[in-house]
């Protein structure tokens, strides 16, 4: 590795603690399902302040077993489980209609935003919303699918 590189790892790392000082409320609020942006476009723009090009990414989390919630299923999916004489609110029939309609994969995938900086994942949402949830093992960064 170039010395080059080592400092500029050296400076993202310090950027990372410092937006993590000053912006927790923005950290814990993009915790929550479906708010994972708020952190990444602030952090983008941080970045930006300080001379960085961060890249604010939306992708997919794979999570480790599928989510079976109705919020899950799109409502052309919620419509199909009617037709086909299944309740959207049984989460019995949810699954069946998943195992039937080969969503299971589908399923595994959770819309998400972190941030890339030179190849490196930064989330800062990511541990809390799947590690910490237990709908994940890790946030390695095989996980992250990028749209």
């Amino acid at each position: 590795m170039k010395i080059n590189e080592i400092k500029q790892i050296k400076k993202i790392d310090t950027l990372i603690r410092n937006f993590q000082k000053k912006y927790p409320q923005i950290i814990a609020s993009g915790c929550y399902r479906n708010y994972c942006e708020l952190p990444a476009e602030e952090f983008q723009e941080f970045g930006k302040r300080h001379g960085f090009d961060i890249e604010k990414v939306y992708g997919d989390f794979l999570i480790d077993n599928p989510e079976f919630a109705q919020s899950d299923f799109t409502d052309i999916e919620l419509s199909n489980m009617k037709i086909n004489g299944l309740n959207p609110k049984s989460k019995k029939d949810r699954i069946r209609f998943a195992e039937k309609n080969n969503l299971i994969d589908e399923l595994k995938k959770v819309p998400h935003f972190w941030n890339e900086y030179q190849g490196k994942i930064i989330d800062f949402t990511g541990h809390s919303q799947f590690v910490e949830t237990g709908l994940a093992a890790d946030t390695n960064d095989n996980r992250y699918k990028k749209d």
